[in-house]
């Protein structure tokens, strides 16, 4: 059998089970976000009643997360009747994307990082 050499780490950022931990924790985290979302999107679409509390709790814990993007397409959310919200889909998208990408950046510091197996 060929002799693999490890490269030695130059320094190690956080042990593995801290960054799978910290991983989990964004993975939970935004789940939840892009979970509030999806909920909203569908209350929505089936022109839920907002003066229930389960609809009015589920638009106001997105509303906080959905309101940047209404901002950045100059539209107002509509409550009552049957939308299909812009907005709505791209934070979606969004915090998808962003719970994902710190996510990788975060394990890619993990003590595995450029460690070669095999003997």
């Amino acid at each position: 059998m060929a002799h693999v050499q490890r490269r030695p780490m130059k320094r190690q950022m956080m042990s593995d089970v801290s960054a799978l931990a910290l991983a989990r924790v964004i993975y939970v985290f935004f789940g939840f976000i892009a979970l509030s979302i999806a909920t909203r999107m569908v209350l929505l679409l089936f022109e839920a009643n907002p003066s229930n509390w389960f609809v009015a709790t589920v638009y106001a814990v997105s509303k906080i997360f959905v309101m940047p993007f209404f901002v950045l397409f100059g539209l107002s959310p509509t409550y009552g009747a049957s939308t299909f919200e812009i907005s709505s889909m791209t934070a979606f998208a969004f915090y998808l994307l962003l719970g994902w990408g710190l996510t990788v950046a975060v394990l890619s510091y993990g003590p595995w990082h450029g460690v070669v197996d095999g003997d």
